[in-house]
């Protein structure tokens, strides 16, 4: 009896899904699309979600591509050698038994920029939709420059080493399968793709606050960071005091130093924007949890990484500098940097 009513019920499904019901069939608005499948401004939006999603993982920016350049510089270090981060910290990555994520996270990114703009090469919009269309076009190639930009610096020399001269990675500008095998670019070549892309994303990109996601002033505060880099440095003040102008006049502003050591946990909002330009947002329901900043630079998680003691001399020379307020101590032996704040009634991970 019971195998009947569920042979009826399998039998109805059927029959339900075969009658045209295409409003069951609902896109998930994270979701990114083929190419040929994107045909409105909205499902190209859904489909620049799903790259902000991707931008989520803690694989990406949202762990290791952070924890990553912070523990190979001199500010910070890994608690212990059996940290996640202490690999990193010691430079012990050859090519032969370094993670795979950062080349696979970025180029993941790339490709699906690459479908974004190849879909809004082929949608026609009306005058009421260009800007629309235009801060798309915009978020997808500022975030196409960014990825290329980690890339280039993982797995390249600085430029300042020989001009650029020296191998960077493949630059990928189209959607391309697997089949595709493209080889090295310099150095150079990477910061003349990097540079146009954010150059035409700040061209294109609205400069309202969007929670989030680019807008022009993010977009023009990684050119300057480019430019930086390159060793370009005129160019690079050139686009932060445009990036820091335009900020301000759309409502932006410096934290106070009263409010500096709580601001990080603070929900920034197009009525209180701060002077975050640009964040990758993790809600509760998409946070990488125990991997994720705030509990990899807890003492109360998984203390994996703290400042070094150099940096904190330099810090402690001058006692008004805000950034202590920001340390939290285990003892007397480290101090984590307490800047991945989980916003009131949210645990850390």
């Amino acid at each position: 009896m019971n195998y009947l009513k569920y042979l009826t019920l399998i039998l109805a499904a059927s029959l339900i899904t075969s009658c045209g019901n295409d409003w069951l069939d609902v896109e998930p608005s994270t979701s990114i699309q083929t190419e040929s499948g994107v045909k409105s401004l909205k499902e190209v939006e859904f489909s620049l979600n799903g790259i902000y999603s991707t931008m989520q993982s803690a694989d990406a920016y949202s762990g290791r591509l952070v924890y990553y350049a912070d523990v190979t510089g001199d500010d910070m270090q890994a608690v212990s050698s059996t940290k996640r981060t202490a690999n990193y910290y010691r430079f012990n990555f050859t090519k032969d038994n370094g993670p795979s994520s950062h080349w696979a996270y970025l180029y993941n990114i790339i490709q699906n920029c690459n479908v974004v703009l190849a879909s809004l090469d082929r949608i026609t919009a009306n005058d009421a939709e260009k800007a629309y269309r235009n801060d798309l076009r915009g978020q997808a190639l500022a975030i196409r420059g960014m990825a290329l930009f980690d890339l280039t610096r993982i797995f390249g020399y600085p430029y300042t080493k020989d001009g650029g001269a020296s191998m960077g990675v493949p630059i990928i500008e189209t959607v391309s399968g697997t089949e595709n095998k493209p080889s090295r670019s310099s150095v150079a070549e990477c910061y003349t793709h990097i540079i146009a892309d954010l150059k035409s994303a700040s061209e294109l990109l609205g400069e309202k606050f969007n929670k989030g996601k680019f807008n022009k002033w993010a977009a023009l505060t990684l050119l300057s960071r480019v430019y930086l880099y390159k060793g370009e440095n005129e160019e690079a003040l050139k686009a932060a005091k445009s990036a820091i102008s335009g900020a301000e006049k759309n409502g932006y502003a410096l934290w106070s130093n009263k409010s500096y050591p709580t601001a990080w946990g603070a929900d920034a909002s197009s009525a209180d924007q701060g002077e975050v330009l640009f964040e990758i947002v993790n809600l509760t329901t998409d946070s990488p949890g125990k991997e994720s900043m705030g509990y990899l630079n807890s003492k109360d998680g998984y203390d994996d990484m703290c400042i070094t003691a150099s940096f904190y001399r330099l810090l402690k020379e001058n006692p008004r500098d805000v950034r202590l307020k920001l340390l939290s101590f285990d003892g007397k032996q480290y101090a984590y940097v307490n800047k991945y704040q989980p916003q009131p009634g949210e645990n850390i991970a």
